[in-house]
């Protein structure tokens, strides 16, 4: 076992690994839940389905959204990783570790982000609001996710242009991630401006906080 472990963690053998683990669990989704799949893709581009949901905890807590999930932290572990190897310090560790280090927080992240969001929605009693919100940012996060593992696999599988690839799929990801925070405002704009208060609150302490606090434990773990 340990001829065979040793290999695939020198000669990075193990990122395709991954790469099949991630797509394995794609192929699982889109048969075991096939028609939440195509709801949630055809979503992103239909606001009015989304105008219109009305979710419960079932619809968001779920094993779908726990797959969706990892494969987002695995993929943003990507991303993280091949900026730590290629614009800053070069990693002290193996590779390998980093990675799942760096998918276990951002794992952890997400959780705790949601279980704070259903503790804020309770406490403020606002569980039909943020419930939508939760699950309309979790349609956009499925998606981009999807998009993150489009270009990915070139940054990491090929020989010329890797950076130029890489900041071509940043640019595309980061606009998209933008253009969803502007949809989920629009979709929910009146609720916003009818519960102000608790909006303000709410994106300053669950969504930007959240954002700056990961940003400043990366940046102090390397």
């Amino acid at each position: 076992m340990e001829i065979i472990y040793k290999p695939l963690l020198q000669n990075n053998n193990w990122i395709i690994l991954v790469f099949v683990f991630i797509l394995s669990m794609l192929v699982v989704l889109k048969q075991q839940y096939k028609n939440q799949f195509n709801q949630q893709i055809v979503a992103v581009f239909k606001k009015v389905w989304l105008q219109n949901i009305n979710p419960d905890y079932g619809i968001i807590i779920n094993f779908y959204n726990a797959i969706f999930t990892l494969i987002l932290s695995l993929s943003l572990a990507f991303v993280v990783l091949f900026i730590q190897k290629n614009f800053r310090t070069h990693i002290s560790e193996n590779d390998f570790y980093f990675f799942l280090k760096t998918g276990a927080i951002l794992l952890l992240f997400f959780i705790l982000k949601l279980v704070l969001n259903l503790l804020f929605s309770l406490f403020f009693n606002l569980n039909s609001i943020l419930l939508k919100i939760i699950y309309i940012k979790s349609t956009y996060l499925n998606f981009l996710s999807l998009v993150l593992l489009i270009w990915l696999p070139f940054v990491f599988f090929t020989t010329k242009y890797q950076v130029t690839i890489f900041y071509f799929g940043i640019a595309i990801s980061l606009i998209l991630a933008l253009y969803f925070y502007y949809l989920i405002l629009i979709i929910n704009l009146k609720l916003a401006i009818k519960h102000f208060v608790y909006f303000i609150l709410y994106l300053c302490a669950l969504e930007i906080a959240p954002i700056i606090l990961l940003y400043r434990v990366f940046i102090s773990a390397n």
